[in-house]
């Protein structure tokens, strides 16, 4: 039952992480391809990961600025629920210590970093400055980004970066736990910077 729960919080979670980080081009179709391209290598030739891995490359070309394509509500939260199953699909196997189970646990959400960060920080923002929380803005990591003087696209890129830089992380896990939390604390650190550098962005009346 706990565990029946937890699945179902992580995928409505995940889900509207994903849509939440979809503000810009080519933004949440380039970080859900790295983190379901790092699923299908730990478990390559399964056919699902590679399905997605597949649809998201023939999609993310048209998406990239200026796009041609959108995802919309139904994309992103598809995406999200997608990634969502797959790190629960992976289960057990995402630890390089089966016993392990705190890394297990860790790592879907280390992968997933740049979405969970930017919902989380965006939520801690809102409710410090006393703002609604589920009414949609322009305070999301990269409109703050953006208004800091960083161009559209180089914000993509470097959020692809932060992506790729969670999905090594993640995949630390394979090699041991040890490896896996000095990777995951060093991540944790550096998003931690960025949130610092962002929350000091005006981007409230």
């Amino acid at each position: 039952m706990v565990e029946t729960l937890g699945a179902v919080v992580w995928v409505v979670v995940v889900s509207n992480a994903v849509n939440l980080l979809d503000g810009m081009d080519g933004l949440a179709a380039g970080v859900g391809l790295v983190a379901g391209a790092t699923v299908w290598v730990w478990n390559a030739p399964a056919p699902i990961p590679a399905a997605f891995v597949g649809a998201v490359v023939g999609f993310l070309p048209f998406n990239l600025s200026p796009a041609r394509m959108f995802m919309g509500n139904g994309g992103s939260h598809w995406m999200g629920a997608v990634l969502a199953g797959l790190t629960l699909m992976d289960g057990g196997r995402a630890g390089g210590d089966p016993a392990a189970l705190w890394a297990v646990g860790l790592v879907p959400v280390v992968l997933l970093a740049v979405p969970l960060f930017d919902t989380t920080f965006v939520v801690v923002e809102r409710l410090r400055h006393r703002r609604p929380v589920t009414v949609g803005g322009t305070d999301h990591t990269s409109h703050r980004l953006v208004a800091s003087g960083v161009t559209e696209r180089a914000t993509v890129g470097l959020l692809w970066a932060v992506g790729v830089a969670a999905a090594g992380t993640a995949s630390l896990a394979r090699v041991g736990t040890v490896a896996f939390g000095v990777g995951a604390i060093v991540l944790t650190a550096l998003l931690a910077t960025l949130a610092r550098r962002l929350a000091r962005v005006a981007v409230y009346d």
